[in-house]
């Protein structure tokens, strides 16, 4: 990867895009939430969305919605500017569910009592620091093919951990359902 020269035009409507993406994300997220249980515990749905209220799952609520949304994105800018965006998308989908972690047990470890306004907190900031990262570094990266591929690849091994810690959860609590004390989807 190295910099590039940012075009004012270009980066006017990749602008609007993040912003109109940042509520997207937001929205799709929120509505991801209940995706399973409004498919009738789906285990295909179930891969893709929360299967119970572990800290894991709801990680997936900054990962399928952005990773749509920068599609959309690379399409509507067209193939020559979707190839400079490859390296900004793979940052931000990976710092999104890191972020939304960490600041779930940074605050968990403070505070006290029900923490569902924090929850909604740390979901918006996760998609706002998330999509301003995407919108800084897809101004200033321009990726070598090499990267591009490798950018594609990590995003394809996220995806597939999240199937996998989904279907096969360590006993940690890090996947444990705040709830039920379960691990993962059940199994029926």
């Amino acid at each position: 990867m190295h910099a590039r020269t940012p075009d004012v035009g270009d980066n006017r409507r990749l602008l609007r895009l993040t912003i109109i993406g940042a509520v997207f994300m937001a929205l799709a997220g929120s509505a991801l939430h209940f995706a399973y249980d409004l498919s009738g515990q789906s285990a295909l749905v179930g891969l893709f969305s929360p299967v119970n209220e572990s800290v894991w799952e709801h990680a997936k609520l900054v990962f399928l919605p952005p990773l749509l949304w920068y599609g959309f994105t690379a399409l509507s800018l067209g193939r020559g500017r979707s190839h400079e965006l490859v390296g900004a998308s793979t940052v931000a989908l990976w710092f999104m569910p890191l972020f939304q972690i960490a600041f779930y047990y940074a605050y968990a470890a403070v505070a006290h009592g029900d923490l569902f306004v924090m929850d909604i907190v740390d979901f918006t900031l996760t998609v706002v620091l998330g999509q301003l990262l995407f919108y800084q570094l897809s101004t200033r990266l321009d990726c070598t093919r090499a990267s591009r591929v490798a950018a594609v690849l990590s995003i394809v091994a996220l995806a597939c951990v999240f199937v996998v810690f989904t279907v096969r959860p360590l006993h940690i609590r890090l996947f444990m359902d705040s709830q039920t004390g379960t691990y993962g989807i059940p199994t029926r």
